[in-house]
């Protein structure tokens, strides 16, 4: 009887590229859901599909950081006796991004817009891959229309390998004015 002979070089390079492959699927997978939970989530405005692609406390602190005046240091007067216990007032803005108010913010901002039937659709942004690690994406959308009209988003792993969410968006000024007026 004849021996067979075996390809171990090729068994082993398949082996490799099979697990490659596999790891790719697991590390990048996920920003497929991410992008179709945005995307029905804005659309039909719902907050359940939304909480599924976006990390909202994450995106809160990252557009209240990006709001005038909210790093204004305080001066107290020295000579003020109940200084250390005063009420500081601040007059820079407030916004709270919710589940509830981000299709509604994304409106007021010209990233999304209301049909007059109640419907939502997204503006027309061409959109660019800044950077992308196995943790981390940065899109960057810039309107057609209007070149000072761009925001990027940060889509990060949150809390697993196979979660993706947006964690941050930075707004261009004129966008970030179009959403405090």
């Amino acid at each position: 009887m004849k021996k067979k002979e075996q390809n171990n070089g090729l068994r082993m390079v398949l082996f490799y590229l099979t697990c490659a492959v596999a790891v790719l699927i697991a590390l990048f997978g996920g920003l497929l859901f991410t992008k179709s939970h945005i995307v029905a989530g804005v659309t039909h405005n719902d907050q359940t599909e939304l909480n599924e692609a976006i990390n909202f406390q994450k995106l809160d602190n990252s557009i209240r950081g990006q709001m005038p005046g909210i790093m204004d240091t305080v001066k107290k007067d020295p000579n003020d006796i109940y200084s250390s216990s005063a009420i500081i007032k601040s007059d820079h803005p407030v916004v709270h991004v919710t589940p509830e108010n981000i299709v509604d913010l994304m409106v007021k901002a010209s990233i999304a817009k209301k049909s007059a039937d109640g419907s939502v659709s997204f503006n027309d942004f061409d959109m660019n891959e800044e950077s992308l690690s196995y943790s981390r994406l940065n899109l960057k959308f810039v309107s057609k229309t209007n070149k000072d009209d761009w925001f990027t988003t940060v889509i990060a792993k949150d809390g697993s390998v196979l979660i993706w969410k947006v964690n941050a968006v930075f707004l261009s000024p004129s966008l970030l004015d179009k959403l405090l007026q």
